[in-house]
This record gives structure tokens, C-alpha cells and sequence, in this order.
């Protein structure tokens, strides 16, 4: 990354030694000095783009991290309710077997004098009615040992239910139990899931948020270091243009031409055509290119072509008097519209479509002086805005790049 940042520098700072030491400045020069610049724009704007894109990773990679933080609050609450929920069954275990222990003991007591009073029956009372009665001394007598016997009898009979019921009880809690481990069990093994998923959750945010930041820092890295080429090419740019115009002036001098009144400095001229289209829309610059009719050939273009719509409204880009204006092909200019803005300085509007001024008419800067079309020599609807300066009326011979009048180098 070094090596190339800095062979770009060393190819900039050529460039500019080329053309010191080459003498002269000319259009051509500014031309390709403002093309790599639109060039290094473009490539910011692209890395722009992208840093943008990255930054709004990373904004979503955050979104993404809070709400993965909310879940695992979630899940960390899962976990402890799952774990309060584990010490109440066990303390609900606990308690019924406390309430089994107690049982258990209860039905041992109660056996147990069950038994003592069965044994005393067996060794003290005989079984057989008959022989109570003969045995006891009146029938009232008779009757009690019978109604006793009976009682004891019954008695027993339902502390053997009662027995008996107890014993399910316990089996019942016994089984409450077993139920209660199993859901622990359960629960133990949901919490063992819940930190796995948890753990899950905290390595991919940590994942997700590095590699959108880190993706970030070295876009804008890159932002950073194109957008200080754009800044030295338009130095280059600007000294360019500025020796270009102190060359061009001079020249017109050494002509005898007073350069004072018609070479405006860079930016002066209105823009001809209205938004959006702008300096993107050139679709061919002033010099030399290839042929826009194929045939492999080369021909010089001597003004600079701007695309838009059938029809746009073109503007005076300063001050001034209509020369000519005129429909048809005109050398291939086609509708063609002139105007003289003093000092020796014309400027011209070819292709139209429909012409809104006529010669001798005074027009003030932005006024519509006609629509774009395709007329004459032309591939497209598009708008032909040339330059000439001459001190011995217009002449088409004199043409200079309107490039740097309309601030574009």
C-alpha cells in the first residue's frame, strides 16, 4: 500500500516537472492534468460509496450486537429462573420427604399397637361367641365382651385402611419424588443449553462487530489517502491554469490585443446549460479525439460538447451582442448562434434545435438563447460551446478552449 501511494506521488510530481521543464503550458496539458483529477474524484466518490456502505455495516453490526445483547440478558434470565426454578423442587423434595419420614413413622406407631392389641386378643379372648357366653357371668356381661371384641375389630379394620391409605400417600409422594428429580434433571439440562446458545450469542457479536469495524478503518484509510491525491491534483490543476492563462495572455500582448477585457479568470462564463447538466455530462472535450463518426480517423474539436435533452434551454454565458444566428448546416454547425461579448472575445452555440435570439439583439447572462437539438454535423442532442478571441472581428480560425472560462481546469 506504501509502494503505491507513493509511486502515485512520484507519477504527480513528474507530471508536473514535465511540463516546467517542457516550457509552455497548453490546453492538451490541462486537459489531461483535469482528466486524471476527474479520474481520482471518481475513485473517491467510489470509495465513498463504499465507506459509506461499510459504515452502515458497522451501524447495523451494532443494531445487530444490542439486540444480541438483549438476548442474552434473556437467555442469562432463562438461566436463573431455571435455577431458582431447580432449588425450589429440590427444596419441595425435601419437604416431602420429611412428610414421607413422618408418614412412615406414623404407620410404624400405628402397626405396632395394632399388632399389641391383635396379640392381646389372641391370648386373652376367645373367638367364638358361644363360648363367651358361657364363659361370662350374665348375658349383659356376654354382651359387652361381644361389643368389645366387635369394637376391636373394627377399630382395626379401619386402622389397616388407614394403614393402607398411608402407605399410597407415601408411594404417591415417593413418586411427587421422582417426578420433582426429573424435572431438575430437566431444567440442568435446558440451563447446560441456554449457556451454550449464550456463548454462541458472544462469539458472534465480537465477530460481527470487529470485522465491520475493522473493514471500516481501512476503507476510510483509503478514503483518506485518495482524497489527499484528489487535493494535490488540483493543485496541479490550479497551476496549470494559471500558467495557462499568463501564457495566453502574454500571447494576445505580443499581438497587440488588449487580453484585459476578454480573458475572464477561471469560472467566469455562466454555465450554458441548466440542472443537471453539468461538467458530467461532457461528452467530448476540446483537442484533438477520435472521429464520433468511426472510420479509425482523429479530428480537433473546437469547443467542448455538453449532452441534454432535446429541447433544454441554453443560457448567455456573459453580456453581450448577437453577431450571427442562423438555421441550417453552416459548415456543419447547424443551427448556430454567435455572440460578441467585447474585447475581441465571441463565443458560440451550435447544433440547436430552435434559435431564440436574432443579430443585433443585446442579450444579458442566463438569457435563453435557444434549445439544444442535433442539428448539422452531430451524433446526438447535445450542445457545441466554443470560444474565439480575435482583434479583427469574428474569425473561426481563433478559437480557444472554453474549458478554462467555464471553471472546468
Amino acid at each position: 500500500m506504501k509502494k503505491l501511494k507513493n509511486a502515485v506521488k512520484i507519477g504527480i510530481v513528474i507530471a508536473i516537472l514535465a511540463v516546467l521543464l517542457c516550457g509552455s503550458v497548453y490546453a492538451d496539458d490541462i486537459y489531461d492534468a483535469k482528466q486524471r483529477q476527474q479520474e481520482l474524484e471518481q475513485e473517491l466518490a467510489d470509495s465513498q460509496s463504499k465507506l459509506d456502505e461499510l459504515r452502515a455495516l458497522v451501524a447495523n453490526a451494532q443494531q445487530e450486537v444490542a439486540q444480541i445483547d438483549g438476548q442474552i440478558a434473556e437467555v442469562e434470565q432463562i438461566i436463573t429462573d431455571y435455577q431458582t426454578q431447580s432449588d425450589q423442587k429440590q427444596s419441595e423434595i425435601e419437604e416431602l420427604q420429611k412428610q414421607i419420614e413422618q408418614k412412615q413413622t406414623e404407620i410404624d406407631a400405628e402397626y405396632d399397637a395394632m399388632s399389641k392389641r391383635i396379640k392381646f386378643m389372641y391370648e386373652n379372648m376367645s373367638n367364638s361367641y358361644v363360648e363367651v357366653f358361657f364363659t361370662s357371668e350374665s348375658f349383659a356381661d356376654a354382651l359387652n365382651k361381644i361389643q368389645y371384641q366387635l369394637d376391636l375389630t373394627n377399630y382395626d379394620r379401619q386402622q389397616m385402611e388407614k394403614i393402607k391409605e398411608m402407605q399410597a400417600e407415601i408411594v404417591k409422594k415417593k413418586e411427587q419424588v421422582q417426578a420433582e428429580k426429573d424435572a431438575i434433571e430437566e431444567l440442568k439440562q435446558a440451563q447446560v443449553g441456554q449457556k451454550a446458545v449464550l456463548d454462541e450469542m458472544l462469539a458472534v457479536k465480537a465477530e460481527a462487530l470487529s470485522e465491520a469495524q475493522s473493514a471500516e478503518a481501512i476503507q476510510a484509510e483509503q478514503n483518506a489517502y485518495i482524497a489527499g491525491l484528489v487535493a494535490e491534483q488540483k493543485a496541479v490543476v490550479d497551476q496549470l491554469v494559471k500558467e495557462y492563462e499568463e501564457r495566453r495572455r502574454q500571447e494576445l500582448q505580443d499581438q497587440g490585443i488588449d487580453a484585459g477585457g476578454y480573458v475572464p479568470t477561471a469560472g467566469s462564463f455562466l454555465w450554458p446549460l441548466p440542472q443537471p447538466y453539468d461538467s458530467r455530462w461532457i461528452s467530448s472535450w476540446f483537442g484533438w479525439r477520435d472521429d464520433p463518426f468511426g472510420g479509425g480517423y482523429t479530428s480537433y474539436h473546437s469547443g467542448i460538447d455538453i449532452g441534454a435533452p432535446l429541447n433544454t434551454p441554453i443560457f448567455a454565458v456573459m453580456d453581450g451582442q448577437v453577431v450571427l444566428s442562423a438555421d441550417g448546416w453552416n459548415g456543419g454547425c447547424g443551427n448556430y448562434t454567435v455572440i460578441y461579448h467585447g474585447g475581441g472575445l465571441y463565443t458560440e452555440y451550435m447544433h440547436q434545435n430552435i434559435r431564440a435570439v436574432s443579430v443585433g439583439q443585446y442579450v444579458v447572462q442566463g438569457e435563453v438563447i435557444g434549445y439544444v437539438g442535433t442539428t448539422g454535423s452531430s451524433t446526438g442532442y447535445h450542445l457545441h460551446i466554443g470560444t474565439v478571441i480575435s482583434d479583427h472581428g469574428f474569425d473561426y480560425t481563433q478559437r480557444v478552449d472554453p474549458g478554462p472560462y467555464l471553471g472546468l481546469y
